[in-house]
């Protein structure tokens, strides 16, 4: 991990990781990754939430392997039955060309965080 950004900052290294401190809500939070500069965005879920990004590929991941099951078609990659260099290979793929299920069902959400009154 290379560094730790707030809410709309862009990460300053070219090349590592960086944690986006962020709302839990997910189109606020994927608005916060790509505004710091994230070229896909990887989205653990045990709930197999249905959403993507306007900006970024949402790669969703669950551990869960019921979620899985119940929604094989809404989930990129089930952790339970994928390895490590997998997961990576899968995530590499996306932004390369390959679709995540969230673009190929067509889901794209997108929030920004409000800070401070508004007229």
């Amino acid at each position: 991990m290379r560094d730790v950004v707030e809410y709309g900052e862009t990460a300053t290294h070219e090349s590592g990781l960086a944690v986006v401190d962020a709302h839990s809500q997910f189109a606020e939070a994927a608005t916060a990754l790509a505004a710091a500069g994230a070229q896909v965005i990887v989205h653990v879920t045990d709930e197999g939430v249905p959403t993507g990004h306007p900006v970024a590929p949402v790669v969703k991941v669950t551990g869960n392997g019921a979620t899985h099951e119940a929604l094989e078609t809404d989930m990129d990659v089930d952790a339970t039955a994928t390895s490590a260099s997998e997961l990576l290979e899968y995530v590499v793929r996306v932004p390369c060309g390959g679709q995540s299920c969230a673009e190929r069902h067509g889901l794209s959400d997108f929030a920004i965080t409000r800070v401070g009154p508004s007229t």
